[in-house]
């Protein structure tokens, strides 16, 4: 059984571990829950992305990006 909850809009600020910088990225994100659990699909821009900590860094290229946590 698939229960989907719905498109909803998403903002990230990301940070990289490599150069430091910071940034916000928005992502249009589909959650729903089957036999397997819950799962949530990423998009930008109407197509699929990766999930947002796992793009590298837009400004150094560095791969240890993480969440920044909301305050």
């Amino acid at each position: 059984m698939r229960t989907i909850e719905g498109l909803e809009t998403e903002r990230y600020m990301l940070a990289c571990h490599d150069c430091e910088r910071t940034w916000t990225v928005t992502y249009q994100v589909l959650s729903f829950h089957d036999d397997a659990g819950d799962h949530r699909l990423y998009y930008r821009a109407g197509m699929p992305a990766m999930a947002p900590w796992s793009v590298p860094c837009p400004y150094c290229d560095g791969e240890r990006v993480t969440l920044v946590p909301h305050p």
